[in-house]
C-alpha cells in the first residue's frame, strides 16, 4: 500500500522462476501478482467491514454479516478486473521473472458506487472512511 502523489494505491508483485517458455512464465507473474494484490485487497475491506460492522453496531444498527462478507468478496474481485500491469524485471541471474500489479483506491471506490446490490450504508461507509482507513493501514506498514 502506497500513499503518495500519485494516489493511494494498492500494489501487488508476484514471481516465476525460469521454466522455458517466457510468454507462460510472463503470464505467470502477472497471475501471481495479481494474487498477491487481491490478498492486499481483500485485508484492507476486511478491515473497512470490520470498521463498519462496529460503527453500525455502535449507531444501533443491526448489520448482516454474512451479507457484508459476501459483497466485500464481490468487490474484490470486481476491482482485480481493473488491476494493471505496471512492468517486469527479469533477474539476470537466476532468470526469474517480477511482475508488479496496481490498484487505485479511488477505482474501488468507484466500484462500490456502481455495485447494485451493495449495502447502501456499506458503500457509504466505503466512500466516507474508506481513505483513512487506507492510510491507517499504510501506516502500519511502512512501521514493519
Amino acid at each position: 500500500m502506497l500513499n503518495d502523489k500519485g494516489g493511494r494505491l494498492f500494489h501487488g508483485v508476484g514471481q516465476a522462476p525460469a521454466m522455458g517458455d517466457e510468454s507462460l512464465q510472463i503470464s505467470t507473474a502477472d497471475t501471481r501478482a495479481r494474487a498477491e494484490l487481491a490478498r492486499v485487497l481483500t485485508s484492507y475491506l476486511d478491515v473497512v467491514s470490520t470498521d463498519y460492522a462496529s460503527s453500525a453496531a455502535s449507531g444501533g444498527t443491526r448489520v448482516g454479516e454474512e451479507s457484508v462478507t459476501r459483497q466485500i468478496r464481490d468487490l474484490t474481485q470486481v476491482n482485480l478486473s481493473g488491476a494493471r500491469i505496471l512492468g517486469h524485471w527479469k533477474d539476470p541471474k537466476t532468470g526469474t521473472i517480477y511482475a508488479i500489479a496496481e490498484l487505485d483506491l479511488e477505482q474501488v471506490q468507484r466500484t462500490a458506487e456502481a455495485v447494485e446490490d451493495m449495502n447502501a450504508d456499506l458503500r457509504r461507509y466505503l466512500a466516507d472512511n474508506g481513505g483513512n482507513i487506507f492510510d491507517r493501514m499504510a501506516k502500519q506498514e511502512e512501521v514493519r
